[in-house]
């Protein structure tokens, strides 16, 4: 149970968050990392131990998310709409909406009657 959570801006561009049992116990702490346009770079957890970076392109679009090594890009297009997630292309409904993936059917498995 968490008995209380706290947020500090530590430095130019890091907030720490941290949790405490009923008993003031520290029971995780997690790091952000925010760049000089306040976009979060960095994400780093304590309890599980986890890492998270983040990439930008020139105007802003995430480029990568890097989970505890374990990379993944995303492509834009032209009017800086989500193109593809690790080079598998992606597909919006008419309100610009993410699809979401049908994971069988990417495998080539039918799953419409």
């Amino acid at each position: 149970m968490v008995g209380e959570a706290r947020y500090e801006v530590r430095a130019e561009g890091v907030t720490r968050a941290s949790a405490t049992d009923d008993d003031g116990v520290t029971t995780s702490t997690t790091t952000f990392d925010y760049d000089v346009l306040d976009r979060l770079t960095g994400a780093h957890y304590q309890n599980p131990v986890s890492n998270v970076a983040y990439l930008y392109d020139g105007v802003g679009n995430r480029t990568s998310q890097t989970v505890d090594g374990t990379p993944t890009t995303y492509t834009h297009d032209a009017a800086d709409g989500l193109a593809a997630i690790n080079g598998a292309a992606t597909a919006s409904d008419q309100n610009g909406n993410l699809k979401p993936i049908d994971a069988n059917k990417d495998r080539g498995r039918r799953t419409e009657p």
